[in-house]
């Protein structure tokens, strides 16, 4: 596996010596690999870089991907390489890809000797999925037709396939007897599937290919992780603790499938639908909250400063965004045209990561699951929007927001500033690890 951190040193007794001090050392009696040899490759495969000047290595992008995943590198240089021949079509396709790797571990007692004896996946590709035949090649082999499909092939498929009905919503119960598998295989399945289509998507980016792929990817994502489809991300961000997987599919039947579509249903299509009213109790007191925050957006971008001597004072985008970071009545401290303004922990984190982007990012664009993962971005975001808007006398928008789960603080990356001492020693490790990265040794 590869370390998430820098690699301090290409010096390999160096490297020896660090290795003799750890757990894994230890039990090796203090043994270490060439790690001369293990440098070299590491460079060779794209996984870190060695500056010229110092001969320190650090780790790149497509390292920092594959450690973040805990793919081994062959998994991570396998799927690198097939996506560089050919980038999947469909949705299916690149569910075949995410389970064609060999790092992912099946789940017991999966496949049944007679489903392998009898090729019954294949059937039910054939049967219900042939436009798809031509993608499945990478699980099967070009060969598959002429020559018997290993157990690890034919399990990979029935996987594709059983994870194919499961995002759309197919009945457990039917799930259950048509692939003889029960809830917790399923639901375990979804979540390798889910885990390597994140790194896919992760490592998509690492290599600056099609940015539109990243939002593609998630909701794969999370429909498999979840068997839902990937319409139904905000309201399970909102209501996934409150629905099941049926009341989902009950929404779906009555074409209620948006968050604005689920909080302003009326009380009785509510109680047709979801039934229970302890349940109906508690839905309505989550809709509430989350037409709050709605509200709180609005006013946020409507500020409106009635005291002509006030709106003198207004302006619509800083002279200078100072990330100070300094500690205090469990508040972390910026600056805005020099008025501090002091943030809670996970506001101060969405905070950072946003400036780090307009700083370093090609666009200025970060993906609302590489500011946090999970599906409450957005919720977090405004309310960090109305934290900053709150200490201040201004109609500053903030961040851009381009409807496809991208944002971009609305500051020009020239005026933004940040304390290194301050934010190197943050406790939120996410916060540390831009600074780790040696992304932002510009600041100052």
């Amino acid at each position: 596996m590869v370390s998430s951190g820098l690699i301090r040193s290409k010096n390999s007794h160096d490297a020896e010596a660090l290795f003799a001090k750890t757990f894994c050392g230890h039990q090796n009696g203090g043994m270490a690999n060439d790690f001369s040899a293990l440098f070299e490759q590491l460079i060779m495969l794209g996984l870190a870089v060695e500056n010229t000047e110092t001969g320190l290595l650090s780790i790149t992008p497509f390292g920092r991907v594959t450690a973040k995943y805990n793919l081994s590198v062959s998994e991570a240089t396998y799927y690198r390489y097939t996506v560089s021949q050919k980038t999947p079509e469909s949705d299916f396709g690149w569910l075949v890809l995410a389970l064609s790797g060999s790092g992912w571990m099946l789940p017991p007692s999966m496949l049944s000797r007679h489903e392998q004896l009898s090729g019954a996946p294949l059937r039910m590709l054939y049967q219900e999925y042939d436009n798809y035949t031509d993608e499945a090649t990478l699980l099967l082999g070009e060969n598959y037709k002429r020559k018997p499909l290993s157990f690890r092939q034919i399990a990979s498929l029935k996987a594709v396939l059983l994870l194919e009905q499961w995002r759309k919503l197919v009945s457990v119960q039917s799930l259950e007897e048509r692939f003889q598998m029960h809830l917790g295989q399923i639901v375990s399945l979804g979540e390798t599937a889910g885990h390597l289509l994140s790194a896919l998507s992760e490592l998509m980016q690492s290599e600056e290919r099609d940015i539109s792929l990243k939002k593609k990817l998630a909701d794969l994502s999370f429909s498999v992780r979840f068997g839902l489809p990937a319409e139904f991300r905000d309201v399970y961000g909102s209501f996934g603790d409150l629905l099941s997987r049926s009341d989902f599919a009950i929404l779906k039947n009555a074409g209620i499938v948006s968050l604005d579509e689920f909080c302003f249903m009326d009380e009785s299509t509510k109680e047709l639908l979801l039934g229970k009213k302890d349940k109906l109790v508690k839905i309505n007191e989550k809709i509430e909250l989350v037409k709050e925050e709605v509200q709180m957006e609005s006013r946020t971008n409507n500020v409106v400063a009635n005291d002509a001597g006030m709106m003198s004072m207004m302006f619509s985008e800083p002279e200078m965004i100072e990330i100070d970071g300094s500690y205090e009545s469990e508040r972390y401290l910026i600056k805005v045209n020099g008025c501090p303004v002091r943030l809670t922990g996970k506001s101060f984190k969405y905070f950072v990561k946003l400036a780090w982007s307009r700083l370093y990012g090609e666009s200025g664009w970060i993906y609302k699951e590489e500011i946090e993962n999970g599906f409450n971005q957005a919720r977090y975001l405004y309310r960090m929007k109305n934290e900053v808007g709150s200490g201040l006398n201004s109609n500053w928008s903030i961040f851009e927001n381009n409807r496809l789960g991208y944002y971009r603080l609305n500051v020009e990356p020239s005026k933004i500033k940040i304390n290194m001492e301050n934010i190197k020693n943050h406790p939120d490790y996410e916060v540390r690890m831009l600074i780790e990265s040696g992304k932002m040794n510009n600041f100052n």
